[in-house]
């Protein structure tokens, strides 16, 4: 077993590039309660072609979405092979749905779901979105009903436009509540179960629900801290102990992994359940050591030029498992080469998603770097979408027939660290 110290300094390697992607733009907006038909008006999805008709089998808005299961390495919706294809919703300082959850106001739900409706009119068929431990629990032991209420309204609106949705949850993105950060390792973890039960118990009945995401990048290490890689006011890694004191970090990343899976079927017993995966082999949260706990795989992964090859052969490797596997995270920071590497992923992989914060491209401020490099690389992400989805032999046509958009410049820092990724297989 390799040492620990190691791991946490690789969580760390890998949120700075995970934040860095996310501060590459500055960006998000706001909406709350009831349920009532969005207003009619143009959308800003305009600009684009019209959802093709093999995403409409797939995602028809028509409040009978069908629901999505796994078996073997496919997605199904219904009896039709389904292809992830959407965004994280939100990047840099436009986190929107985040704000919604925090204090749901009509403004910020009206906002929440012209965003969702734009998403659906670029041909998104999934969102990520974000739950947050202090959002959502009032203290210990209540969840936080308003919340709650929020993500209904949400996931409702979402199966009405035709859309899944991938709730990550059990997230610390923000600074956490004063009671939470007190309490020892077993009562972090029964209020990351009751979060998940109250979530869970929400949304059991919606074919809107793709998957729930346990949480994102996990770490098991001795630290002094429950979170890893600050930047910018966010963490995006979160620690489920401080102190090993001993004990084997494997079995404490399966016996935490149960739990939260646990929690989850206590209310809903349909819907697919991940964790976000660093994309690297080896660890206590290796994916090959909790495959029996989890429906599907969820990998983030932003290549660097010089290491693109060895980023492919991890994700091979997350393939070779016979279960579904979806790129949840990526961008073009690194890289020159970013639709080489996406092109290279269909074999292995049964979808994508990019980053998305309510504005097309043409509504991105490319007076700023970050914003010209966001824009650019959306633009660039809508373009590949057919060329990423499909069949081997829809594939093949659409690159032959796409002209593909211009690169943009990678935004890697001058001494970016390199990636642990697997080994060739």
């Amino acid at each position: 077993m390799r040492p620990i110290g190691r791991w946490r300094k690789v969580g760390l390697a890998i949120a700075v590039i995970v934040v860095a992607a996310v501060a590459v733009a500055g960006m998000l907006r706001e909406r709350s309660e009831p349920l009532s038909e969005p207003s009619a008006g143009p959308s800003r999805g305009a600009d684009y072609p019209q959802t093709s008709a093999r995403f409409a089998r797939t995602s028809a808005g028509d409040g009978r979405l069908p629901r999505i299961t796994a078996r073997g390495h496919d997605l199904l919706a219904g009896k039709r092979r389904f292809e992830v294809w959407g965004f994280n919703y939100g990047i840099g300082d436009r986190y929107l749905i985040l704000d919604y959850f925090s204090r749901p106001t009509k403004r910020r739900q009206a906002r929440v779901f012209e965003d969702m409706r734009e998403a659906r009119a670029l041909g998104a068929n999934t969102l990520r979105i974000y739950l947050e431990i202090g959002t959502f629990m009032r203290n210990p032991r209540e969840p936080r009903l308003r919340a709650l209420r929020a993500y209904r309204d949400v996931v409702a609106e979402a199966r009405r436009l035709g859309i899944y949705l991938d709730v990550t949850g059990d997230l610390v993105w923000r600074k956490a509540p004063w009671w939470y950060d007190a309490l020892g390792e077993q009562r972090r973890w029964k209020v990351q179960a009751r979060f998940w039960r109250a979530v869970a118990g929400v949304s059991s009945r919606s074919r809107a629900v793709l998957m729930y995401e346990l949480t994102s990048e996990p770490n098991v290490t001795d630290s002094d801290s429950w979170y890893d890689g600050e930047l910018g006011g966010l963490t995006f890694v979160q620690n489920i102990v401080r102190r090993l004191d001993g004990r084997d970090p494997q079995r404490l990343a399966r016996a935490w992994t149960r739990k939260m899976r646990n929690a989850v079927r206590s209310r809903d017993r349909r819907h697919l359940i991940s964790i976000g995966f660093m994309p690297f082999c080896g660890g206590p949260f290796a994916h090959e050591g909790l495959l029996d706990l989890l429906d599907l795989l969820v990998v983030h992964s932003h290549p660097q030029e010089e290491t693109q090859e060895e980023s492919i052969e991890s994700i091979r490797d997350f393939s070779d498992h016979g279960t579904p596997v979806v790129l949840g995270e990526t961008s073009p920071m690194f890289t020159k080469s970013w639709p080489e590497f996406l092109t290279e992923l269909p074999d292995y992989v049964d979808g994508y998603l990019y980053y998305y914060d309510g504005r097309r491209p043409s509504e991105i401020d490319a007076t700023s770097t970050p914003g010209l490099f966001l824009r650019a690389s959306l633009k660039q992400f809508l373009a590949l979408r057919e060329s990423l989805v499909g069949s081997p032999s829809q594939r093949r046509a659409a690159e032959s027939s796409t002209e593909a958009e211009p690169s943009p410049s990678p935004l890697a820092p001058q001494e970016a660290q390199r990636r642990p990724d697997c080994p060739p297989a």
